[in-house]
């Protein structure tokens, strides 16, 4: 689920089966797309009452993981729905993580569906070095930044 026009134009553009407007009829139009399919895991960066419906549309099994609080409120996570579906919820901190063994592994299986163009992630914008501090805003505001440091 997409909450803003510019987060559904990058889903839809790296490839998503499925993207759909953060709403009230999210979970039922989503569910009518993808019938019974499993829904594993569930990514979320903004907290709030979305996030009960990431938790609705979640499998038996699945996955809730939180890596920022853009709203500034808390997630909310019906604990009916967490007990009676068995979710885990998981929080994830991107300075707080073992490189070797947890990240190197995911290069390793994310290059090749790079170089194949099964997975894309596009370029939000693209900073000579001398404009570093440009650079690394815009990548704070969200996107990928390419930093150009040869001369041409």
């Amino acid at each position: 689920m997409a909450r803003d026009d510019a987060t559904f134009a990058e889903l839809t553009a790296a490839g998503a089966d499925v993207v759909h407007a953060d709403d009230p009829d999210a979970v039922g139009d989503v569910r009518a797309v993808i019938g019974d399919a499993r829904v594993a895991l569930a990514v979320d960066r903004v907290g709030g009452p979305a996030v009960a419906r990431l938790v609705e549309l979640l499998s038996d099994g699945g996955w809730l993981v939180g890596y920022s609080w853009a709203s500034g409120e808390p997630m909310w996570v019906d604990t009916l729905a967490l007990v009676g579906k068995h979710l885990t919820v998981r929080g994830f901190l991107v300075g707080d993580f073992d490189y070797r063994d947890k990240v190197v592994p995911v290069i390793r299986e994310a290059a090749p569906l790079v170089a194949d163009g099964t997975l894309v992630v596009p370029v939000a914008g693209v900073y000579p070095l001398e404009h570093i501090q440009d650079a690394v805003s815009h990548q704070l505001r969200g996107g990928k930044i390419l930093l150009k440091v040869a001369g041409r």
